[in-house]
């Protein structure tokens, strides 16, 4: 055989496509990392151009590196990133795969070069060992509370490695054949490439769309990267005529084959630079010429199988016992299938690699690669049946005694063997590996074959048990209940009553997400039944701190510390750590609702401390919420804030995140009264769900939403996110969204809309104290503004006894004063109100009160008195960005005789003030929004833009205008002096002077009411 390279040294082809990744290498070195999808059909030269991409960004070359002259004016890529590091990993075709295959092999071989760097991933390395034992750490406790979330806390992890490798140099990471991805593959590919612009990473996957069926989720996810520009697509084209002419050349040289051998070469081909060099290697092989064409092989696979047959029958066998082991492999495994001695394997892979059928990838840690997949396809197609068969017996039987082997790869050979007996009782550890990966989909693909294979009634019971769990884990919540409901009747059936029992706890999860609370508290109150004959359990522990968390979410604080107390005491007898943490959380949430905040929050503290301090960061960061939340509804936003900050640190995944958002928001608006920010962190907590979703934490973020649109003067946005909220039967959602609809109703002037909750009935519930202060107080306020005096004294008297004292208990009973014509008890009540209010931090709750109690002193005969309260709330609302506030205060000065918006009279006064040589020091003027947040309350500005307005009258192009803008800057700016003076010096009448000052003044403020309503529209626009 001949033994002559027939592969171009040069990349032919591809100028544009290396211009981009360039570019975006370029990017990614810089810190502003990108995700890049390269896709096209087999042998088009993805491979050949990540591998040009990969010489480059270390610096090196793969050739020499000059461009190749083209037509298309295509070139080479230059280095982009000298010295950076580069992570392969390829994903594997077949009937069950390895959790995110090519994610353990990039970041297992690359870490399986000893690095001091790798011991600061910190708390992070707890989770990557979970993929790659090779961290040698143990992994932290499995938190109950939501395993879902588990595999974001991984995904955290593995985001945190790649922020730590950029730090030293920049990363890049392949992954290639992604049609072939698992699950859990194409699920952290989508995060990482949506996360992955503040790291110093370039992102780049291969792809043959082919392969994808029409419904494939690959297909669905690329056409969601291209509408949001979230990966970049490359689509690679075969090669022109011009372009596979010139990649002949540079392989073989000019003169080797004349006009007819390039014309075949050219119509065989079809532009694939594969073929190009499959055929040019047959012909090099059969010494062809270009005469007698029967000479090259009709397909690859012929041309492939050629050279393969020329290995000699030992070469044969170690390709073929590659093929089986799959596109990359390492070379203990090929030897342990072989039972080759080094030698004789050495000498068969040398000859592989001279007939261009495998290559070396990296020779430190023996890891091989056929050149191509339609490479190693034409070998493995070859293999008769029961050959395969044998050879993926003895590479299961190879793998299993390899350590650290997965247990999924054995599984995978022994189903291709058909050995179903020996597969059998390899399911549930393959399936509880995948789990420990956090990758529920993939555990449920091997229950699922699992299903096909094991026999046995009990045994198959709890697969389908198994199964509708993994299928709940991964939000599946209609499979996961019929497949749970089939198991356990299954189990039942079968006497196995305690393993049963077991499963009902996550049906009542099921049914609890699925929104049946009905039905789940009946599978709890089952699986208790059936449980407590057995005495203390963790099971049983776990089934009341879900009946725990079953009764808090509906309200039922009392049931709540029961259940939780049950819970601890068992979890304490039998040593449940997890369980009896959890149960502090509801037991601290139970106390709180019921009245007893202080040792209510003690326990939500202790839960967080002893969560944290475990590893169990979901329920960490659960009880840290709660905290911030109970503070909040207390009227204590700082000591919130400040949990918030901590809950931000937790490694507990997407979810805590979305709680620390949805935490600071209400924070933001609710307790310092600052819209703008809140709206930022809720729209961010619920980007990724579709509007409407059928999510409680979803729903209670939208209607948060409401309220902060309301507060910027968004009514129309508020009603939107309203509709359809009132329908929940949650009662914290219900209470919520009656609260948000009367604030919403009473700020857009709808009072029907106010008054739908049933104000009256949402006073008289019968929650706890905090909660109870908040609603009496929302639904006393809309009785008032629809005249229904009676029932607002009614509801307030049968409730402020039992409410203790407080701003929001005062300004209940300053309100009712007010209405019933008392103003100087309303006057103290109210003044007491916004004292308290500013003490605590909520200047939102502080403005709204001063507007009432400017009422009050007006009420009272003070009306100067009312002003200045009413400007003080309209600064401190323009401070904050609370659009609704300003315009509130804003109205109420204009019915109390202190107009904001610009008059004639008030601007005459401003100028008088200029004329006289001093800034403006004091009226309304000074707090028009065009003066700027910075400026407003100073007279400065306003001196400056009068000034600009005159000489911008002056400078019209209308005459007219001109020559009043003349007369005021005259006058008032430069100051000549008294009228009779001015009329002088511009040689004006008296009625023609006066007349022009007069229409100037108007058409000054006309000016300056355009600045103003501008700068409110720009407001309401941002």
């Amino acid at each position: 055989m001949a033994s002559e390279s027939v592969l171009c040294p040069v990349l032919v082809g591809r100028g544009p496509e290396l211009a981009l990744l360039e570019e975006r290498a370029r990017k990614a070195a810089e810190g502003e990392g990108r995700a890049v999808l390269i896709a096209g059909d087999a042998g088009i030269g993805k491979t050949r151009l990540v591998t040009e991409l990969i010489a480059h960004w270390r610096g090196g070359v793969v050739a020499p590196a000059q461009a190749l002259p083209s037509t298309t004016g295509r070139g080479v890529l230059p280095p982009a990133a000298q010295g950076g590091q580069v992570l392969t990993g390829v994903c594997a075709e077949g009937e069950l795969s390895l959790p995110f295959l090519p994610f353990v092999e990039a970041i297992g071989n690359h870490l399986a070069v000893p690095d001091p760097g790798r011991g600061q991933l910190g708390s992070y390395r707890h989770e990557l060992a979970r993929l790659l034992p090779s961290l040698d750490a143990e992994a932290p406790p499995v938190d109950p509370s939501d395993p879902a979330t588990g595999r974001l806390r991984l995904f955290d992890a593995i985001l945190a490695l790649f922020r730590q490798l950029g730090r030293r140099s920049p990363v890049l990471l392949v992954i290639e054949d992604l049609q072939w991805a698992d699950p859990s593959t194409r699920e952290l590919f989508d995060y990482l490439s949506r996360l992955i612009r503040p790291l110093r990473l370039l992102l780049v996957a291969t792809c043959r769309p082919e392969d994808l069926g029409r419904n494939h989720p690959l297909r669905q996810l690329i056409r969601g990267w291209e509408r949001s520009h979230q990966v970049e697509v490359v689509r690679l084209e075969p090669l022109d005529a011009v372009e596979t002419r010139a990649m002949i050349r540079a392989t073989v040289g000019a003169d080797r084959f004349g006009p007819a051998a390039l014309e075949a070469v050219l119509e065989r081909s079809e532009g694939n630079p594969y073929l190009v060099e499959e055929l040019l290697r047959a012909a090099s092989d059969a010494g062809w010429q270009g005469g007698e064409e029967g000479l090259l092989p009709k397909t690859v696979r012929e041309g492939v199988l050629a050279r393969v047959e020329g290995l000699g029958r030992q070469g044969v066998e170690v390709l073929q016992a590659a093929a089986v082991l799959g596109q990359r492999f390492r070379y203990e495994s090929l030897a342990a299938v072989t039972g080759l001695n080094a030698e004789e394997l050495g000498d068969a892979l040398e000859a592989a690699i001279s007939a261009q059928l495998l290559e070396e990838t990296d020779g430190e840690l023996g890891l091989y690669r056929f050149r191509h997949a339609l490479t190693r396809d034409a070998v493995q197609d070859n293999l008769i049946a029961p050959r395969r068969r044998r050879l993926h017996a003895a590479a299961a039987a190879a793998l299993a005694a390899q350590p650290g082997t997965p247990t999924v790869e054995v599984c995978r050979h022994l189903l291709a063997a058909r050995d179903w007996r020996s597969a059998a009782p390899l399911f549930l550890k393959a399936a509880e590996e995948a789990e420990a990966a956090y990758s529920s989909e993939d555990a449920a693909e091997i229950y699922t074959k699992a299903l096909e294979h094991v026999e046995g009634d009990l045994e198959q019971a709890e697969l389908e048990c198994r199964l509708g769990v993994a299928r709940l884990q991964h939000g599946e919540v209609a499979e996961a209940r019929r497949r749970l409901s089939a198991g356990i009747d299954r189990l039942e059936a079968a006497g196995a009553q305690r393993s049963a029992a077991h499963f009902r706890i996550q049906l009542a999860v099921a049914s609890w997400q699925g929104s049946r609370l009905d039905l789940a508290r009946a599978e709890l109150e089952q699986a208790r039944q059936a449980l407590e004959p057995d005495g203390p359990s963790e099971d049983l522990a776990m089934v009341h701190v879900r009946l725990a968390g079953l009764d808090m979410v509906e309200l039922e604080g009392e049931a709540a510390i029961a259940s939780a107390t049950t819970a601890v005491e068992i979890a304490g007898k039998v040593g449940a750590v997890a369980p009896r943490i959890w149960a502090y959380d509801y037991l601290g949430a139970g106390l709180a609702y019921t009245g007893r905040l202080v040792e209510g929050l003690e326990y939500l503290d202790q839960s967080f401390r002893e969560a944290r301090d475990g590893g169990l960061f979901l329920i960490a960061a659960d009880a840290l919420y709660q905290g911030a939340l109970w503070r909040l509804i207390d009227l204590r936003p700082q000591e919130a804030m400040d949990r918030v900050h901590v809950l931000r640190t937790l490694h507990a995944g997407r979810w805590s995140r979305r709680e620390a958002d949805i935490a600071e928001a209400m924070t933001f608006w609710w307790g310092f009264g600052l819209p703008a920010p809140a709206l930022d962190l809720l729209e961010q907590a619920i980007a990724p769900y579709e509007r409407g979703a059928d999510n409680t934490w979803i729903a209670w973020a939208e209607i948060n939403l409401a309220a902060v649109n309301a507060e910027l003067g968004r009514f129309a946005a508020a009603r939107r996110l309203l509709q359809g909220q009132g329908g929940r039967s949650e009662p914290h959602l219900w209470m919520l969204n009656a609260w948000t609809v009367m604030r919403v109703g009473l700020d857009a002037g709808d009072l029907e809309l106010a008054l739908s909750p049933g104000p009256a009935l949402l006073a008289g519930l019968p929650v706890a104290s905090p909660v109870r202060r908040i609603l009496l107080d929302i639904a006393v306020e809309v009785l008032l503004a629809a005249g229904h005096l009676a029932e607002a004294r009614r509801v307030s008297e049968d409730a402020l006894p039992k409410l203790g004292e407080g701003p929001l208990t005062d300004r209940v009973r300053g309100r009712l004063a007010l209405a019933s014509g008392d103003p100087i008890p309303a006057i103290e009540d109210l003044g007491k109100a916004a004292a308290g209010f500013a003490s605590r931090g909520l200047a939102h709750q502080e403005a709204r009160t001063r507007i009432v109690l400017a009422a009050a002193l007006a009420a009272a005969g003070h009306a100067d008195r009312g002003r200045e309260e009413l400007r003080t709330a309209l600064a401190s609302a323009r401070e904050r960005g609370s659009l609704q506030e300003a315009a509130l205060a804003r109205t109420a000065l204009r019915e109390a005789g202190a107009s904001t918006e610009p008059t004639v009279e008030l601007v005459a006064a401003a100028l008088d003030s200029i004329r006289l040589g001093a800034d403006p020091e004091t009226g309304p003027l000074l707090d028009l929004e065009c003066l700027g947040s910075a400026a407003r309350g100073r007279g400065e500005p306003l001196r400056r833009l009068l000034g600009d307005l005159v000489r911008e009258l002056m400078a019209s192009p209308d005459p007219s205008h001109a020559e009043r803008g003349a007369v005021l800057d005259a006058y008032y700016l430069r100051r000549l002096g008294s009228h009779e003076k001015v009329m002088e010096a511009l040689f004006l009448s008296d009625a023609t002077y006066y007349r022009r000052r007069k229409d100037g003044l108007a058409e000054l403020t006309q000016l300056l009411q355009d600045r103003e309503a501008a700068a409110r529209e720009a407001l309401l626009q941002n």
